[in-house]
């Protein structure tokens, strides 16, 4: 069982509270901790209290958040402050969004013009470049170089490689027509150090 009475009669309690020695001062300043006054001179104050007539009541809000509502004009105010949310609301939606969804454009009139030109453009473009997906041999062939019906070429970067093609396989069927010519007509060694026929 517990209980704070002291042991044995005649005890002091720890929990008195010490009695300061006379002698010692509350503080070691030379001067009123609280009035920056000399020792001697803080008992008597030369300070005049001014007579203005402060009121020590808090600042009354503008706004009861228990009636949600002003003190004074409530309507004029509540419908500037509407309009102000609905003003900066606008200002934040069109900050991060150049696209009007109702009118299906762009809200910049200069950007809706850009976007209408590249679409245009592309429109041009559209699928040629699906061609380039498909295998050489299909590249290549004659219905994608030129128009078999009127032979209108429709591609002729294609059509000069495809021709080029040909050729090699040409070239090397008379290689060796051409190395035996070679090797009838003489070579003479030009002091340059290069052949000369």
């Amino acid at each position: 069982m517990i209980n704070n009475e002291p042991m044995y009669p005649g005890a002091k309690d720890p929990k008195e509270k010490q009695k300061q020695h006379p002698n010692l001062k509350a503080s070691g300043a030379e001067y009123n901790i609280v009035t920056n006054m000399p020792l001697a001179s803080a008992g008597t104050s030369s300070t005049v209290p001014s007579s203005s007539d402060t009121s020590f009541r808090r600042p009354v809000r503008e706004f009861n958040i228990l009636t949600n509502k002003y003190h004074d004009r409530h309507e004029d105010r509540f419908e500037q402050e509407a309009a102000q949310a609905k003003r900066l609301a606008a200002q934040k939606y069109f900050k991060t969004r150049a696209f009007d969804p109702i009118r299906i454009t762009y809200t910049d009139e200069g950007r809706e013009k850009e976007f209408l030109a590249r679409r245009q453009k592309e429109e041009q473009e559209h699928g040629k470049d699906r061609v380039l997906l498909l295998p050489p041999r299909e590249q290549f062939s004659e219905g994608r170089v030129y128009n078999i019906l009127n032979q209108h070429v429709i591609n002729p970067a294609k059509l000069d490689a495809m021709h080029e093609k040909d050729q090699r396989a040409l070239n090397k069927m008379q290689k060796t027509a051409f190395e035996k010519r070679m090797h009838k007509t003489p070579q003479v060694i030009v002091r340059t150090g290069g052949f000369q026929m």
